[in-house]
Formats: C-alpha cells, structure tokens, sequence
C-alpha cells in the first residue's frame, strides 16, 4: 500500500495512477502536461531545435506493407522480426516463375516455403517435423 501525495488515502501500490486520474484528473493532467513540456524543453535544448507537441494517439507506422518489388525493403518473418534486404528474394521467386512455371501469384510466403520445403527434401530431409530418410 501507498499513500496518495495529493489527498493521504491509501492506495495499493499499482492502482497510484489510476486513483490520480479517478479522483484528482485536474491535478494528473497538469503533472501530464508539464512532463510533455519538459520533455520539449529538454529536446530543445540537446539539439538546439523545437518539436511538435505531442497531440496523442498512435505514431504512424515506420514502414509500408507491400508486395511491389521495388518499394520492397524488409522482411517480417513472424514470430519474430529478421530484417534483411528483400532484394534477392524477390528475385529469386521471379526466377521460379519464369524457369520452373512456379504459379505467378505465389507470394513470397509461400515461395519462401515451398523453396525450402522441396529443397531439402530432395536432400533427404521432410520439414514440418524433422525427419531425416535413409542415407545414401
């Protein structure tokens, strides 16, 4: 348990910022307004230039979904993030569809996928498991 600074009530320790913004919203949305405040001051001040007060809400997403070749930046291999130039990738499944008659609309997911999949197993080992055929 805390104490609330403002009124002296005792508040359990995670509930702090929801009882300031329940009983005192005039109080916590001062404190609010002046940390963004300074926040703009101290940006100001390391690199001598001012900054759009923040207005809430989402920032803009960084990098744009698409499937154009040439605006084609990053990959996002989900669960986890791997960054790498698409470049290459890309190339290579324009290089399936013209050479092997690879469907034209396969997306890279499944490019990527299939590529792997027939590749290794004809080396002897099924993915989706791991399982490793009689040896030669």
């Amino acid at each position: 348990m805390a104490k609330c600074k403002l009124c002296g009530v005792e508040v359990p320790s995670r509930q702090i910022p929801k009882h300031r913004w329940e009983v005192h919203p005039k109080e916590a949305r001062r404190q609010l307004e002046a940390a963004r405040h300074k926040a703009n001051v101290v940006l100001r001040s390391r690199h001598g230039e001012t900054r759009k007060p923040w207005k809430g809400g989402k920032a803009e997403p960084r990098a744009k979904v698409t499937s154009d070749i040439a605006e084609a930046q990053t990959v996002t291999i989900v669960p986890k993030t791997f960054t790498m130039s698409s470049v290459l990738l890309w190339q290579a499944r324009e290089a399936a569809i013209r050479e092997w008659n690879w469907p034209a609309d396969i997306s890279l997911e499944d490019f990527v996928d299939t590529y792997l999949y027939r590749s290794f197993k004809q080396r002897g080992i099924i993915l989706g498991g791991y399982q490793v055929l009689g040896k030669d």
